[in-house]
């Protein structure tokens, strides 16, 4: 499963006007549950299920994208870093994953060809599954730094669309100001499941007037906010046409998904990850 811990969901006043437009058909609810405390809940059942019990089937894994953010001094030395919808019980996850970005090597933002201390956002692609010494192996896949989601409330699902049956995928362009605010944005991609260029036109015009809300947590660079480049994955799903076509799409790598919908992921960094590990080990 890959989850990404944020609080999206399709706003329920307009999720019951749709219902009584289509009474079998409901939008699916966009919930992106905590994938910290994801992460912690599957690090438990999995040592668990590892227990003997007589035969039983492999054990399997869990992912989740997290989020943080973290401040380098100026010779790329991590100072802090902060959680993003982390919560008390999920320091099983988080201390292990803190000892180990702590241990990467940063090069950190420069004015003038001088580094320093710089604050960034930094999301990553972690797994949880078991090892051959009865705990957990955490794998880090992808990891990025750069501007980061700060409010950011989902599109509403176009009414004319929802009775239609129609369903679409789009990526957004967004560039902010040093503050964090949107000052541009366009669709990059699309690709849904009705030929309706009315459709179409109304999945655009929802994900563009929400984006007009959204706000980030830009770059400090020496104190001083950074202007950001943002992609943003948006899916409109009332089924699992999303699923499929994602699938499908990412075997012909045209509009693959390499974070999940809403996730704003920063198309540049004034901070580089120069070395970094990529996994480690919880022990029971």
């Amino acid at each position: 499963m890959k989850l990404w811990r944020g609080s999206w969901r399709w706003p329920v006043a307009e999720a019951r006007k749709v219902a009584r437009a289509l009474p079998c058909t409901r939008p699916r609810e966009m919930m992106m549950r905590n994938p910290i405390q994801i992460l912690t809940m599957a690090c438990v059942f999995l040592l668990v299920a590892m227990m003997p019990a007589g035969a039983r089937e492999a054990p399997g894994e869990a992912s989740a994208w997290l989020r943080a953010r973290i401040a380098l001094d100026a010779n790329g030395k991590l100072e802090t870093i902060q959680w993003l919808d982390a919560k008390a019980g999920d320091r099983m996850i988080t201390s292990r994953l803190e000892e180990v970005v702590r241990g990467w090597e940063f090069e950190p933002g420069s004015v003038n060809g001088v580094p320093v201390a710089t604050e960034t956002g930094l999301i990553m692609h972690v797994t949880v599954k078991p090892n051959p010494q009865g705990g957990m192996a955490v794998s880090i896949g992808r990891a990025n730094t750069g501007a980061i989601s700060q409010l950011q409330a989902p599109p509403r699902y176009p009414i004319d669309a929802a009775r239609q049956g129609s369903q679409a995928m789009l990526k957004l362009l967004l560039d902010t100001d040093e503050n964090g605010k949107v000052a541009s944005a366009k669709v990059s991609d699309y690709v849904g499941n009705s030929k309706s260029k009315f459709a179409r036109k109304d999945f655009e015009a929802a994900a563009m007037e929400a984006a007009k809300s959204w706000t980030f947590h830009t770059e400090q660079v020496a104190g001083k906010g950074q202007p950001a480049s943002m992609r943003v994955p948006i899916s409109f799903c009332m089924s699992d046409w999303c699923a499929r076509k994602e699938a499908e799409l990412s075997a012909k790598a045209t509009l693959a998904t390499e974070a999940p919908t809403g996730m704003a992921v920063a198309l540049d960094s004034a901070v580089k990850i120069k070395t970094r590990t990529t996994q480690v080990d919880i022990r029971s």
